[in-house]
């Protein structure tokens, strides 16, 4: 957080300059958040009334402009996110497409074997049910 003290001085400064203190200019020399910087620089303006002659600053936007423009950004990002899985799905199918014979006969293969597998599972169950155990 940046101290009020030091947003005067640099309010100070830039009018010294011929600069309006506006909270973006205020900003790039202090860091800060805009709400901070806005908040300490109205209360300088309040207490510098031969400051505020010139119109005010419009790089301080209003909290419903500011929610206005972020779910504007979301929308729109989330539009092309939804844009980029289609054609990331529309990539994997044209992968795909070409091998979906030996996809499937694969597919077709592993069952099978699964099959199998289970059968001498089934065989090895019951030989071992019936043979006595020796010792």
């Amino acid at each position: 957080m940046v101290a009020y003290t030091r947003i005067c001085e640099v309010a100070d400064t830039l009018t010294a300059d011929g600069q309006t203190p506006g909270v973006r200019a205020v900003q790039r020399v202090t860091g800060g958040s805009f709400r901070d910087v806005g908040k300490h620089l109205a209360t300088w303006r309040s207490l510098h009334p031969q400051n505020t002659a010139s119109p005010p600053s419009t790089d301080w936007i209003s909290q419903a402009e500011h929610n206005r423009l972020m779910t504007e950004a979301e929308e729109r990002l989330e539009a092309e996110r939804r844009h980029l899985m289609l054609q990331t799905d529309q990539i994997r199918q044209g992968i795909a497409a070409p091998h979906a014979g030996q996809i499937a006969r694969l597919q077709r293969r592993i069952t099978e074997l699964e099959n199998q597998v289970a059968l001498l599972e089934a065989k090895l169950s019951e030989s071992e049910r019936r043979t006595p155990d020796r010792k």
